[in-house]
């Protein structure tokens, strides 16, 4: 089966970035969650401060969506006005390229007939990863951190058109900067990238 025409991999769940006027969210599309629309909202304090609180895998993966835009500003031209929206592109690549991983390796393995189950929580540390499970018995921990480096630095680097992608992204309207996203998430050598960990998995 060829992996990359998997209508999983179009991102139809993609996280709009708003534009510099408004920075509000675009409502999520029906499969994607609520906490999507709140991500510059911080959460409210625990009415039981001695209490540990339970990781948050949702909020572990957007904190990694704020590594991603750390490190974006060592490779893109960002000015002034970009931070705000270079968070929000930050975090919509942690959470669309997190989320079709998932969607695609359960369609690719459900067909070959060894289904593989993939749920979003977090490591000892706090870390978002991804639990794999196939017939109920542990496959392995994928952390959301190596996944996200394998698919958009697969050598170490960020391909040159999608470094034009995002930095395209963070000028424009929202509708300029959705469509500058997907254009990143469905490069080649993202979904190349995104190919190569399936098929890993597939051959465990």
């Amino acid at each position: 089966m060829n992996i990359l025409s998997l209508p999983c991999l179009g991102v139809s769940c993609a996280t709009p970035i708003p534009d510099r006027s408004g920075l509000s969210a675009a409502p999520p599309a029906p499969d994607a969650p609520a906490p999507d629309a709140q991500l510059s909202r911080p959460r409210p304090p625990s009415s039981h401060p001695e209490t540990p609180m339970t990781p948050d895998p949702h909020a572990a993966l957007m904190t990694e969506g704020d590594r991603l835009a750390r490190q974006l500003t060592q490779t893109l031209h960002v000015t002034t006005h970009d931070p705000a929206r270079l968070t929000l592109l930050g975090r919509s690549l942690a959470l669309n390229l997190t989320r079709a991983f998932q969607q695609t390796l359960e369609h690719v393995t459900r067909h070959a007939g060894h289904p593989v189950h993939t749920q979003l929580t977090c490591d000892a540390h706090g870390h978002a990863t991804l639990h794999l499970t196939r017939a109920g018995q542990p496959l392995g921990d994928l952390p959301a951190a190596d996944l996200l480096r394998d698919l958009l630095w697969p050598r170490g680097t960020l391909h040159p058109a999608i470094r034009e992608h995002l930095q395209d992204a963070l000028s424009g309207s929202e509708h300029h900067a959705t469509r500058a996203l997907v254009a990143a998430l469905r490069h080649p050598s993202v979904l190349k990238g995104m190919e190569a960990k399936i098929r890993a998995v597939l051959s465990a």
